[in-house]
């Protein structure tokens, strides 16, 4: 008797492993995958903040320019290739940059870490160094978080970096905060 059951059971599971192979064996279908076209990326920028090199730079990359009733508003729109290529220009510049200022002699910046969008900065400065300053972090403003967020309104998704301000020689922070600073004028 559990012979017999376990030879039904055998033939019932094997019956089943094969209809169900079967069964996706006919129901797939092969269709061609959908090809939609690229949209076109488009950035805009307040005017006043745009220096006509820059236009003159974003139309080079093919960037077609157009400006706002009012003149205020200009927006560049770049097709898929044209964006990334543009992109990848002003990233190895901000990195470029990066290396300049960390190399240089005058500056208290001894490294600069960041991850690839430069929504998060480290920089490691000399202790000796960044105390006699007077600035306090203006340069670190000006020549980093302000580069990284310059790249980040070319990526048109926003500007957001958190820095991070610590000592070469133990890693103790010094500073850390977000820019660009919210602001309500209300």
């Amino acid at each position: 008797m559990k012979k017999v059951f376990l030879i039904i059971s055998l033939v019932l599971l094997l019956s089943v492993l094969c209809s169900c192979g079967a069964q996706n064996a006919d129901t797939t279908t092969t269709q061609p995958p959908t090809t939609e076209a690229p949209q076109d990326v488009k950035i805009e920028f307040e005017r006043a903040l745009i220096a006509d090199s820059v236009i003159t730079s974003m139309e080079g990359y093919g960037a077609e320019t157009t400006f706002s009733e009012d003149e205020k508003i200009v927006t560049f729109t770049f097709s898929p290739e044209e964006h990334e290529k543009m992109l990848k220009d002003k990233y190895d510049e901000v990195v470029a940059h990066f290396n300049e200022v960390q190399e240089s002699e005058d500056t208290y910046i001894e490294k600069i870490e960041f991850i690839e969008d430069f929504r998060e900065l480290k920089v490691f400065v000399n202790r000796e160094s960044y105390l006699l300053g007077e600035d306090h972090g203006a340069y670190i403003e000006f020549n980093v978080a302000g580069y990284a967020l310059h790249y980040q309104q070319f990526l048109g998704q926003g500007q957001k970096t958190f820095v991070k301000v610590l000592y070469s020689d133990n890693e103790e922070e010094i500073t850390s905060y977000n820019r660009p600073i919210e602001q309500s004028f209300e």
